[in-house]
């Protein structure tokens, strides 16, 4: 657990020293598993943050926090206006309390699933966060926890040691914990408490592939902090931003991955139903056979044996007997009509399935490596107004070459974010020479060297989507993208390029 025992005692040392005398401003919720108490000195505002998630709860201590106006409701009324006397943690819980005038107390109470803030006259419990919690009858007391003179308790040597748990448990194990005799493991437990005990510094490490708030430098370290408050505060946005993330992440990659399954078998539908149609009998030869052979066909005939001169064998050809020859025939040319209408249809549709299945392909791409929300959020057009006939749910037009995908910059800021979310090293950028224009990108396929002719139409892409559209030769640079990068402070658009080569080319004027 990040907030143990240990790190609770350095953060109540540190809050006791820094925002003892302060007096409440205000206490409130804005929604079910949050709790803030805004603080003040006469001069400045101090925010602490609870958040009483099931399975997640933490303390935090945001520099700015403003109220919402609405579905924000006032807590523990009793305590407002009054002054803080002391700030202190329970004996071996992961408890945290402030002392009030008039003998009222908040208790902290950070219990994963059973978390709550609790506010106490004396030793008695009168208010509750969360009025279910069964600890609501609990006395002030009873926080504090007694630990057994040995190891001969039922709950054995660990009981010894309750605040060795969580994440401390976890190290002591991979350090080989389990494989000492007792003796040992009573000794390895208090030399990782003294090591708890003694640590100044605060790491935001990823432990076993999860984020952790650590007072030992195990893991891969993210961040380290000397300060109890800032290292909390990070480690509770950093968390956040991350689970937030990858709910997103994992929720929209789950809505394309469904879009491309259905556009993928509107596809192979559309494919089976052009090859059924191409290998039913052609109504135009049958219209043509009917009309070559009028002398032959009698009135009120439901059918008729005739030579397909078209493929030198004989048809039977079936007929309305209520309509003469002449009328069947016409019959027949209208179904051919109605037949290349469906299939020119089905081939357009196709044709448009097919881009919109590369592009959800290179969106899914683009989200799965993505690794901030709001280019998470600009990848799939998160909650953006657009105007009518612009879209802007992708940053960029894409065409098709030789089986090649070309992605096109829309603009500047555009241009930035294909390169940052849309690319990979091996993909091929190009632009034109020395003036504005959009970026354009050579999918890279694996095992394969692109083409010159590619290179060729994208660098006639590039020239044409510029401000040298209109010249007859325009100089487009081209180059890996692992050899283009974006500096810090640069302007939307702006890249430096490296080992570039040049082509002279006439801007696309293909359709």
């Amino acid at each position: 657990m990040h907030q143990n025992h240990y790190f609770l005692k350095k953060l109540s040392l540190h809050l006791d020293k820094k925002i003892s005398g302060f007096r409440v401003s205000e206490s409130f919720t804005q929604n079910k598993n949050e709790h803030i108490l805004l603080l003040t000195n006469g001069e400045i505002v101090f925010t602490i943050k609870t958040h009483l998630g099931s399975s997640f709860c933490c303390l935090s201590f945001p520099e700015k926090f403003a109220r919402k106006k609405t579905n924000s409701v006032n807590l523990f009324p009793r305590i407002n206006s009054l002054k803080i006397i002391q700030i202190g943690v329970f004996n071996n819980e992961r408890a945290l309390f402030i002392t009030f005038q008039n003998d009222l107390s908040l208790v902290f109470q950070m219990f994963g699933n059973r978390s709550n803030v609790f506010l106490y006259k004396g030793n008695e419990c009168i208010e509750a966060f969360r009025k279910k919690h069964s600890e609501i009858n609990r006395s002030m007391e009873s926080f504090h926890r007694k630990l057994p003179l040995s190891t001969e308790a039922e709950s054995g040597i660990l009981a010894m040691y309750p605040t060795i748990a969580g994440l401390p448990l976890k190290i002591l194990k991979l350090r080989g914990f389990d494989l000492l005799d007792s003796k040992k493991q009573i000794d390895a437990l208090k030399e990782m408490s003294e090591e708890l005990n003694s640590s100044q510094t605060y790491y935001l490490i990823r432990f076993l592939g999860k984020l952790k708030l650590s007072l030992i430098p195990e893991g891969e370290i993210q961040e380290k902090f000397d300060d109890p408050e800032k290292a909390i505060t990070f480690f509770f946005n950093f968390l956040i931003r991350e689970t937030h993330l990858k709910k997103e992440k994992s929720q929209k990659s789950n809505e394309l991955k469904k879009q491309i399954a259905k556009t993928a078998n509107y596809i192979h539908k559309s494919e089976n139903k052009i090859r059924s149609l191409t290998q039913e009998l052609n109504h135009q030869q049958t219209g043509d056979l009917i009309m070559a052979n009028l002398g032959n066909i009698k009135l009120h005939n439901t059918s008729v044996t005739v030579e397909n001169f078209y493929t030198g064998k004989e048809i039977v050809i079936k007929l309305n007997p209520e309509l003469s020859p002449q009328r069947n025939a016409e019959k027949y040319y209208r179904k051919a009509k109605k037949q290349s209408i469906e299939l020119d249809n089905l081939s357009k549709n196709i044709e448009a399935k097919n881009k919109l299945y590369l592009e959800l392909i290179t969106r899914l791409e683009a989200v799965e490596k993505v690794e901030d929300i709001k280019s998470l959020r600009n990848i799939v057009g998160y909650k953006k107004k657009v105007k009518k006939g612009h879209d802007e749910s992708t940053p960029f037009y894409q065409k098709e070459f030789k089986n090649y995908k070309i992605l096109i910059g829309k603009g500047a800021r555009q241009n930035d974010s294909l390169l940052k979310l849309f690319s990979w090293k091996e993909d091929i950028w190009l632009h034109i020479k020395d003036g504005p224009g959009s970026h354009v990108l050579i999918k890279h396929q694996a095992g394969a060297n692109i083409p010159m002719r590619v290179i060729e139409y994208a660098a006639q892409l590039a020239a044409y989507y510029s401000k040298r559209k209109h010249d007859s030769l325009t100089p487009v640079i081209y180059t890996p993208r692992k050899f283009v990068r974006k500096r810090k402070g640069d302007p939307a658009g702006m890249v430096v390029v490296e080992k570039e080569k040049v082509l002279l080319v006439e801007p696309w004027r293909h359709s």
